[in-house]
């Protein structure tokens, strides 16, 4: 009930000094409700008394990222992001690549990366950057880092390194990435999808 919880951190916020906490909690309601602005409002006036929170601005950034105030959030996404907090460098190198800025969120994923190479996504996201811009080679290192780096990887990562691999002409590798991803995810509709291509490509064109 979102409407009821933006009543609750509302009577919160009034009878106690105010607190990051609930705060976050505010702002995350009206996120629920879909009240971007006011989500946005609520988190902005909290950053700024507590602008060393990490996790406030990390998520107001994802406020105003859906508000469309892309330059705001990117700016957020920057001052969370750090060797302590690495969850708001992955939100800025996907709000950059959202935004076609794919070399400054290449950037980012080898930053990440560089921090912890089994973070979440990091060589997943960095592959498909690369592939955005046509560096087919670039994109399948990076995609191999996503299944061999990564501690029990999963479909959408054998998705990534066979799209990468697919791209570069890596018919029979691609062909393997994708049945990998679909022994994780028998129903994956992207493996399925692009699987097709791979078969093709290695003359299984009845499969």
């Amino acid at each position: 009930d979102p409407s009821a919880a933006v009543d609750a951190c509302k009577s919160a916020l009034k009878m106690a000094t105010a607190t990051p906490e609930a705060a976050l909690s505010l702002g995350l309601a009206h996120l629920d409700m879909h009240e971007f602005d006011q989500a946005v409002s609520v988190l902005s006036d909290a950053a700024a008394r507590y602008p060393k929170n990490v996790r406030l601005l990390n998520h107001l950034g994802g406020a105003q990222w859906v508000a469309s105030k892309f330059g705001d959030a990117i700016e957020s996404f920057q001052k969370a992001g750090g060797p302590a907090f690495p969850v708001a460098l992955a939100n800025l190198g996907a709000l950059l690549r959202e935004a076609r800025r794919f070399e400054d969120a290449i950037g980012v994923f080898q930053r990440l990366l560089e921090q912890g190479p089994a973070f979440p996504k990091a060589a997943c996201n960095l592959c498909m950057t690369y592939m955005a811009i046509g560096k087919d080679d670039d994109a399948v290192a990076a995609g191999r880092r996503a299944v061999e780096d990564v501690a029990g990887p999963d479909f959408d990562d054998y998705n990534c390194f066979g799209g990468a691999l697919l791209a570069n002409d890596e018919h029979a590798a691609a062909l393997d990435a994708f049945e990998t991803s679909l022994s994780l995810n028998p129903r994956g509709v992207t493996a399925l999808a692009m699987i097709n291509g791979a078969l093709a490509g290695v003359g299984q064109n009845d499969e």
